[in-house]
């Protein structure tokens, strides 16, 4: 490989002596050195090589005639410069395309980017869970107590809706206090009423915003007490600490009464309770409904 190089070598400078004129006379101009010459044409020797490359760099006064970069780049070969000119430019391109894409990789490696990816994947997938868990039903469970027990609950205007089983007869009754009603869905309004004889009846509704999550469960919970108010009384009554028995008062006014004596005894300092109606015994004829409080 080195001897082909060393050819290659010696045929160029061969070429560059013929263009200049190396193959000509000598200074002395003798004829006795034709043959020589001749012989010698097809390749010129060592000094002819020198003269010549000489005669190229070098002016007469011995400067340098051109920048060396510009000498040969008269005898380079215009189709190798443009083919070296792609050739530098392809290289530019690759080596842009692989900066930039070992910035671009080293970017996205970086535990900046990292945690961003995974705090975007994170969001993803909570927003995914809570438009799966907003389509799914939610059920809650309510419960229901009144003070005295045993008023019915009527749902939603219906008697029949609420019924249960009466384990001795097995017939449907309808739903007494204290009551739990299982998988309800939330996303409804309901509507309860309780009745008891000679007590005043009491309704109210159960909407999605007051249901409250059972802690550890998916379950929700919704629970009222209610504090019936009696409509038909034997007599009102309360007890006084300082006369220490109990004080009743009859009669259709005998609730503002008790109320009036309970006023004037504690303006007194008298310890006294507060009023109570003693309701009619069972079977007694009641008083008529007063309307349902909500």
């Amino acid at each position: 490989m080195a001897k082909k190089n060393k050819e290659s070598a010696d045929d160029i400078i061969d070429s560059l002596a013929k263009d200049v004129g190396a193959s000509g006379g000598d200074k002395d101009g003798g004829t006795s050195k034709s043959a020589g010459k001749a012989e010698n044409r097809g390749k010129p020797g060592a000094d002819a090589h020198l003269n010549t490359m000489s005669q190229m760099l070098m002016d007469q006064g011995g400067e340098q005639r051109e920048d060396m970069g510009i000498l040969l780049e008269k005898f380079a070969d215009p189709t190798a410069r443009a083919r070296g000119a792609a050739n530098l430019a392809v290289f530019l391109l690759l080596a842009a395309a692989v900066g930039g894409g070992f910035f671009f990789l080293q970017k996205l490696s970086s535990a900046d980017a990292r945690e961003d990816r995974r705090q975007k994947k994170l969001a993803a997938e909570e927003t995914h869970m809570a438009e799966q868990l907003a389509k799914l039903k939610r059920f809650g469970n309510v419960h229901i107590e009144s003070n005295p027990p045993g008023a019915v609950v009527i749902q939603d205007n219906d008697p029949t809706k609420c019924m249960n089983e009466n384990l001795a007869t097995h017939e449907k009754e309808p739903c007494l206090t204290p009551l739990d009603i299982s998988n309800l869905d939330i996303s409804q309004t309901y509507d309860f009423a309780l009745q008891m004889p000679n007590y005043e009846g009491f309704s109210f509704k159960v909407a999605e915003h007051l249901w409250a999550k059972q802690p550890g469960s998916d379950d929700f919970i919704y629970s009222q007490t209610i504090d019936l108010t009696p409509n038909a009384c034997e007599y009102w009554f309360l007890y006084d600490g300082k006369l220490k028995k109990e004080v009743q008062f009859k009669g259709a006014t005998g609730q503002p009464d008790c109320k009036k004596y309970k006023e004037e005894a504690t303006k007194k300092a008298s310890t006294v309770t507060d009023c109570t109606c003693k309701v009619l015994p069972p079977g007694a004829p009641s008083a008529p409904a007063a309307p349902s409080k909500k």
